[in-house]
């Protein structure tokens, strides 16, 4: 849901690819399976794979499972790479300690970052007062926040914030 919500709700998918890591890629199409009930309520994850995965290329959205890159020394994680005809987002997520995180979005990785229910995520060419901007309009709208995560990326110059908040940051804020 977090990729979808990232990648826009309401842009038509045009492409899903999936990998899990670890432990878990024994168990990747029943995983896929959950994760393509997250973007549709009607996908069954009782269901037998082909069938889901023939729906889908009937809704107009290509599926692919890749093998797991041992490589990469993920483990326990699940990447997902979404893609409109358009856009992509790509997220990695795994557990530990017996919590979900999000460990990356994009180009920014090691984020270790819970889920919440109230959060909020600004990607934005790195500049000094970014950050305070932002704490300022929310303390200004009585929004605490609760955790903070803001990964930088030397290479492209970009960096992300991503926060977590103690109530519904409004759209027009």
């Amino acid at each position: 849901r977090l990729a979808r919500t990232i990648l826009g709700p309401e842009k038509p998918l045009a492409r899903i690819e999936v990998s899990c890591y670890g432990k878990l890629e024994p168990y990747a199409k029943w995983l896929a399976l959950s994760f393509l009930n997250g973007l549709w309520s009607d996908i069954d994850r009782s269901s037998d794979f082909n069938t889901v995965i023939a729906d889908l290329e009937h809704r107009g959205v290509s599926f692919k499972l890749r093998e797991a890159d041992s490589s990469k020394k993920y483990e326990n994680s699940m990447t997902v790479d979404l893609a409109t005809d358009g856009e992509s987002v790509s997220l990695r997520g795994t557990v530990g300690e017996g919590v979900k995180m999000v460990s990356r979005i994009d180009e920014f990785n090691h984020l270790y970052w819970t889920p919440t229910r109230n959060a909020v995520f600004f990607e934005y060419d790195d500049r000094p007062g970014v950050i305070g901007a932002i704490g300022d309009a929310l303390h200004r709208a009585d929004i605490n926040i609760e955790d903070m995560r803001n990964p930088h990326n030397p290479a492209t110059g970009h960096s992300m914030a991503m926060l977590s908040t103690n109530q519904p940051v409004p759209p027009e804020l």
